[in-house]
């Protein structure tokens, strides 16, 4: 028993000692940011047109003319015919 208790605390401190003779791995870290600036050449505006009555003939007219202002206006301001397009059109009761 009394062998075992000088034995033990002698294994962990050749243990310790034998892991401190080890030097760390050599690594090379490298670490980089970059940033890029530009002037935007294209920007996404979504516009949406509801009218309510209760004859749906008289919504879908009144909502193609608040349509047409709206086109008018993009036109007006330089935007070409292919540069827009219509995504959803809903006619509900």
């Amino acid at each position: 028993m009394k062998f075992l208790k000088i034995a033990v605390p002698f294994c962990l401190l050749a243990g310790l000692a034998a892991a401190q003779d080890r030097l760390p791995p050599k690594v090379v870290r490298v670490v980089g940011t970059a940033e890029v600036k530009v002037v935007p050449d294209r920007a996404v505006i979504e516009i949406g047109v509801e009218k309510q009555d209760p004859n749906a003939s008289v919504a879908k007219h009144a909502e193609d003319a608040a349509a047409r202002r709206i086109l008018s206006a993009l036109r007006g301001n330089g935007i070409d015919d292919k540069d827009i397009q219509t995504t959803f059109l809903s006619l509900q009761p």
